[in-house]
């Protein structure tokens, strides 16, 4: 697994990859609805199905978005965006 992250313009991406057997198309949407499992049968994979539906919330409760991207056979990648704001930094307090 690779990870990797950069700021670009006013927002910072997360790139989260993977060399696995991919998702297909149809399925790419679907695997971040609660309860989804798939390929378990194959794979033998075990988990509720929550992983990626808690994650995706967690995101967009963030004011961010995330989504896959994948080649069935040649791996998965999950992409998360969310925007950077300036920080501001303390005013100094008198002592």
């Amino acid at each position: 697994m690779i990870v990797r992250a950069w700021a670009l313009h006013n927002r910072i991406l997360i790139r989260i990859v993977d060399r696995g057997p991919g998702i297909p198309p149809a399925q790419r949407e679907r695997v971040f609805e609660p309860f989804y499992r798939s390929g378990t049968d194959r794979t033998g994979h075990r988990g509720s199905g929550l992983g990626l539906a808690i994650a995706r919330g967690f995101v967009e409760a963030n004011g961010g978005k995330v989504w896959v991207e994948s080649l069935p056979g040649q791996g998965t990648s999950f992409v998360l965006e969310f925007p950077l704001e300036h920080v501001r930094q303390p005013e100094p307090t008198a002592a």
